[in-house]
């Protein structure tokens, strides 16, 4: 039997299509026979999801996509590992085992922003203490090459905690954290097929297989309908953040390839993880000018503005998607002819218009929402 098992594992490993195809659709299958049993278990327990005041949906659902999630992530991460023996895969087990804890534990009885911070910082340093995750060098972004160890430790932490809330924020409604998550992981995947680095595109694989089986149940509107909760979009969160360090900190790419050049990484980072930084540094903004906490909850997310204006969740979740992959257009279009200070202006000039315009939309329905209420007293 071990010898079968073997056969199998060197037969995918000598067949990097094949291996790609079986992970992506092993993944999501996995996470489609996983959640009824997850569903079963949370509507037995009644452990769904309250509504509350700032809520996009209207009854209670299960937020426990997470499980399904940590136990897909297990297998296809340990067979990956199996397959190519890096070492890497024990580090991000390790590190998303302690994500799982923290997320399940507030999904379950809630827990203080304090407490979620410390647990993604002790989830960060299984990563950022494994070299390939060290990002050593900006390669002249800025003008700055070299870090010194301490320095890229720290930069290192804090933006892998960064990347995990991002995205942890934008799960508001159905759909989006999933599809931008698709989107990312894309992207990623063809960086990692371009540099040959076989277990970061075997990772975005599982990636992408295991949100879309997750779909199929987060666009539900019966009772198979399931919610990632915070979990589940913890888990995603550090992938992500360990796709994006790790891309930050290999060696450039061929220079046979001309698709990117390398001191315009951290502006590549702006694009494709545009809506999960731009929606969370936007909010952050807002909420200092309005005297609020960071951490203050509220109804200022993207999401929230598209479904004030009469969007549907998959259409706000498609719309903010397509924003996501025009964006990436525009830096694949500029960085072809633009060095690097000039395409960071062209990014931070496309943050600052796309931020005026949500913010015209968001008076505009304050206004509206004004004169209805007057109009009606």
């Amino acid at each position: 039997m071990n010898s079968i098992f073997e056969s199998i594992i060197l037969f995918l490993k000598n067949n990097l299509y094949v291996a790609s195809l079986f992970v992506l659709l092993g993944s999501s299958i996995s996470v489609i026979l996983l959640m009824p049993r997850v569903l079963y278990v949370a509507y037995q327990k009644r452990l769904t999801a309250p509504i509350i005041a700032r809520s996009s949906h209207s009854r209670t659902v299960p937020s426990l996509g997470g499980v399904a999630f940590f136990m897909t992530f297990m297998i296809f991460i340990s067979l990956i590992e199996m397959g190519l023996k890096n070492g890497v895969g024990y580090n991000i087990i390790a590190a998303i085992s302690i994500l799982f804890m923290v997320g399940l534990k507030d999904d379950l009885v809630n827990s203080s922003a304090r407490v979620k911070l410390y647990g993604q910082l002790l989830a960060s340093i299984f990563i950022v203490f494994c070299t390939p995750f060290h990002i050593d060098t900006l390669h002249g972004f800025l003008g700055i090459h070299e870090l010194y160890p301490i320095v890229s430790i720290l930069i290192s932490t804090l933006f892998l905690t960064f990347i995990i809330n991002a995205y942890n924020l934008i799960d508001g409604i159905d759909g989006l954290a999933a599809i931008i998550g698709i989107i990312i992981s894309s992207m990623f995947m063809l960086l990692f097929f371009l540099k040959k680095d076989y277990l970061f595109f075997l990772l975005c694989a599982m990636m992408i297989g295991t949100l879309i089986g997750f779909l199929r149940f987060n666009l539900s509107s019966g009772r198979m309908k399931m919610f990632m909760g915070d979990c589940g979009s913890l888990l995603i969160g550090m992938m992500i953040g360990i796709f994006t360090l790790h891309y930050l900190s290999s060696e450039p790419l061929s220079p046979s390839i001309r698709l990117f050049v390398p001191d315009n990484r951290v502006i590549f980072i702006s694009a494709v993880l545009f809506i999960p930084l731009f929606d969370t540094i936007r909010i952050i903004i807002i909420r200092i000018l309005n005297g609020k906490s960071p951490f203050e909850a509220d109804r200022n997310h993207l999401h929230h503005i598209l479904l004030d204006k009469g969007f549907s969740h998959l259409k706000a979740s498609m719309a903010l998607g397509v924003l996501n992959v025009l964006v990436l257009a525009v830096f694949f279009i500029t960085s072809k002819f633009l060095n690097h200070l000039n395409l960071l202006g062209i990014m931070v000039l496309l943050y600052l218009l796309i931020a005026l315009y949500f913010y015209k939309q968001k008076r505009a329905l304050h206004f509206k929402k004004t004169f209805s209420t007057n109009t009606n007293s």
